[in-house]
């Protein structure tokens, strides 16, 4: 496909999709498959169209305007795994912990553990072996994240658990936050 189509198609989808596109989604979109796909994807990619955010994940223009671009990538990059945003990440945002995570996400999973690092930001993923059952159980799902996330309890629990410095938490924070 042509640059300018390509352009066009993706500028059509940029209002109506959510921000994120794996690379089979962008084969339907702009209807190829095989070596013509990834040429087009490269040539979208090099003009700055489309941003590669992981293996087979890209960005839209949209996606620089989008909050929570990586609480997004979780659910494409471990679509078949139990995920929830802990540790240093739910301390934090509970002032429980004083470590600022401006570009870093941390988040448990029944998946593999590894980390991402994508021009958002890095995502860290700790497997867990814990049931489903007793994640859904401990953790809640927050108005407009679309991952669920530990409550105070459980993101300490899962800090010791995968031996983390919990020196850095402050406890009469911790006993007064909600």
């Amino acid at each position: 496909m042509k640059l300018p189509e390509a352009l066009n198609q993706i500028s059509h989808i940029n209002g109506q999709r959510a921000p994120l596109l794996t690379k089979h989604d962008l084969g339907v979109v702009l209807m190829e498959h095989g070596d013509t796909l990834s040429s087009t994807v490269k040539r979208l990619s090099k003009y700055g169209a489309l941003t590669k955010v992981a293996n087979g994940l890209y960005a839209t223009e949209k996606s620089k305007h989008t909050d929570g671009m990586l609480y997004m990538m979780v659910t494409y990059l471990r679509p078949d795994e139990v995920n929830y945003l802990s540790n240093e990440s739910v301390l934090c945002n509970l002032s429980i912990i004083s470590q600022q995570m401006l570009d870093r996400i941390t988040v448990m999973t029944t998946g593999r553990s590894g980390t991402f690092k994508t021009p958002f930001g890095v995502i860290e993923f700790t497997h867990t072996k814990r049931d489903p059952v007793s994640i859904a159980k401990s953790t809640f799902k927050p108005n407009g994240v679309p991952i669920r996330m530990a409550n105070k309890h459980v993101a300490v629990r899962d800090l010791k658990r995968i031996g983390r410095n919990i020196n850095m938490i402050d406890w009469e924070e911790f006993n007064e936050a909600d």
